[in-house]
């Protein structure tokens, strides 16, 4: 009996690190840095897709209410393109269409888990790893800076993981009795 209070007090825990670890991808935004105090950051992206398949990329505002810069990157193709934006805080998505009408209406972006990230030696360039894409490069390189700015958690993530974690001191001390 006391086994099985252990397991049922570890699984809800674990759930909760899932939630919590995003399953291998934390999420992040991006933030652009304007070192030129010119208010423009400039940067290049290198994409090199090895999919039978079109996708779409793109920087938007961080509440989506505003697309900052778009690309389309053909089926088994490398792309570079250099482009501008004004320094703020960034969501990057890659989108595909799923329905088959041209448009793109699936997407993942990096403040969802949706993505991994590494950061060159000399801070300049972005690597980012889509889960689950065929992308063999993603590549962001800029002329001025950037940051890596972690999402926040939920408080709803907090609020289940205290409500999970006090069940199972419950249970764990009733058990004791």
């Amino acid at each position: 009996m006391r086994r099985r209070m252990e397991v049922g007090f570890i699984a809800p825990l674990f759930v909760l690190f899932l939630l919590v670890s995003g399953v291998g991808a934390s999420p992040f935004l991006v933030k652009f840095i304007d070192t030129g105090n010119d208010n423009r950051v400039t940067f290049q992206v290198v994409l090199g897709n090895t999919d039978n398949q079109t996708y779409w990329t793109g920087i938007m505002s961080a509440d989506h209410s505003e697309t900052k810069w778009e690309a389309s990157v053909s089926a088994n193709s490398l792309s570079s393109l250099n482009s501008t934006v004004e320094p703020g805080i960034y969501d990057i998505f890659v989108a595909w269409d799923n329905d088959g009408n041209g448009e793109p209406d699936t997407y993942v972006w990096t403040s969802e888990g949706g993505a991994g990230y590494s950061i060159s030696n000399d801070g300049q360039q972005l690597f980012i790893s889509w889960s689950g894409l065929n992308f063999s490069q993603y590549q962001i390189s800029f002329t001025d800076k950037f940051a890596i700015s972690p999402v926040p958690l939920p408080g709803v993530v907090w609020l289940l993981g205290s409500g999970l974690l006090g069940v199972g001191i419950i249970k764990k001390k009733l058990g004791r009795n």
